[in-house]
């Protein structure tokens, strides 16, 4: 309760009491002292595109006020700044240039912004910083252990803060740092990256004919953002681990083609295994489905480990979440709740750490 009053007054006089580019110096996106954890691409205007949650923005500065321009719409916000209650930060006012922190003592600070909704259709973008007099100092260390989560809705976090299944889906419900992915991330402390679109999977998206389906996962991996495809990702993020959390929406409704799924889920993972030869890839079976349909994903992927360990790759897992059935709530849409993602979490962590990917390093 103290914290949450903590948190309402900091944001409160965040939104209130601040202005930006008085007696402010600009930083652009291309500075080498800011660091970005995720994929994105440089534009021509001079901003920072990205699309998937997850993608957060990094710098440590001297001094005491900071302020972030973002193109207006673009998205909800994770904001940290030192050990101070971190908060949710909306870019949907018309706004662009948003207050990340004032009246600071005067000193070196750290700020992480992390993008927490989808920007497929909103497309953001980020223009730099603004900070009061001041220079950044040095860019924060990438971290030790990297993951890679590739998923849907789930892995997005989609609706995680709505408070029953028929709430309306609103990005403003969305947080992907409460997702089974983004409290595991936290977990280990560990740098990320997000290829996760709600809606997707490897042969057909959700509810779409097999022979007649828009751009599944296999379609747009290779992409930096999801809405451009012209973007090709570099692939310089080498993850340690590969979360893939998909088929859900592949099985979902009446129509999937077994058959067809086996065939482009296998070519998937070996993509996604030629592109982290090195990698431990576990392949997750989400929590949403029913019965029938969890029994055949799970042994789908049991399938592909089986024959990728005959082929001499051992470094390959699957692993099944335990079905919702509503004693945790649901978020909106019958997704899962905020309690049902941590329960996801707490049941993949202990898998992840048995495999001992970062004993060594």
């Amino acid at each position: 309760m103290v914290l949450d009053k903590m948190r309402f007054i900091y944001v409160f006089l965040l939104l209130i009491f601040s202005s930006c580019s008085i007696n402010m110096d600009r930083v652009t996106v291309d500075s080498p002292e800011i660091g970005y954890e995720g994929r994105y691409f440089m534009t021509d205007s001079g901003s920072v595109r990205y699309d998937y949650p997850g993608f957060r923005i990094k710098a440590s500065f001297t001094g005491t006020k900071i302020c972030a321009k973002f193109k207006p719409g673009s998205g909800y916000y994770i904001v940290e700044v030192d050990d101070l209650p971190e908060f949710k930060l909306s870019t949907e006012t018309g706004d662009s240039l948003f207050v990340i922190a004032d009246g600071l003592a005067n000193g070196t600070h750290d700020v992480s912004i992390t993008l927490v909704s989808e920007g497929i259709f909103s497309q953001p973008e980020f223009f730099g910083f603004e900070i009061d007099g001041n220079l950044l100092s040095k860019k924060p260390a990438n971290k030790r252990k990297k993951v890679e989560f590739i998923g849907n809705s789930i892995t997005c976090g989609y609706g995680v803060e709505a408070a029953a299944a028929d709430e309306p889906f609103s990005d403003s419900t969305s947080n992907f740092l409460k997702s089974y992915a983004g409290l595991l991330a936290r977990a280990l402390d560990a740098e990320i990256s997000v290829v996760a679109r709600s809606g997707i999977g490897i042969h057909r998206n959700y509810n779409e004919p097999v022979n007649n389906h828009g751009e599944t996962m296999p379609m747009v991996y290779n992409r930096a953002a999801i809405s451009e495809r012209d973007s090709l990702w570099d692939f310089s993020f080498v993850p340690d681990l590969v979360c893939i959390n998909l088929g859900t929406n592949d099985l979902s409704t009446a129509g999937y083609d077994l058959n067809v799924l086996r065939e482009e889920y296998s070519a998937f993972f070996s993509a996604v295994r030629g592109k982290y030869p090195n990698a431990v890839i576990v392949l997750l079976s989400g929590c949403m489905l029913g019965e029938k349909e969890a029994f055949i994903l799970s042994e789908l992927q049991r399938e592909i480990v089986e024959n990728a360990k005959k082929s001499g790759d051992d470094k390959v897992y699957q692993f099944s979440f335990a079905p919702q059935d509503g004693s945790l709530g649901y978020g909106a849409d019958w997704h899962p709740s905020e309690r049902q993602q941590k329960k996801m979490a707490d049941e993949l962590l202990p898998f992840i750490l048995g495999l001992n990917i970062w004993t060594n390093k």
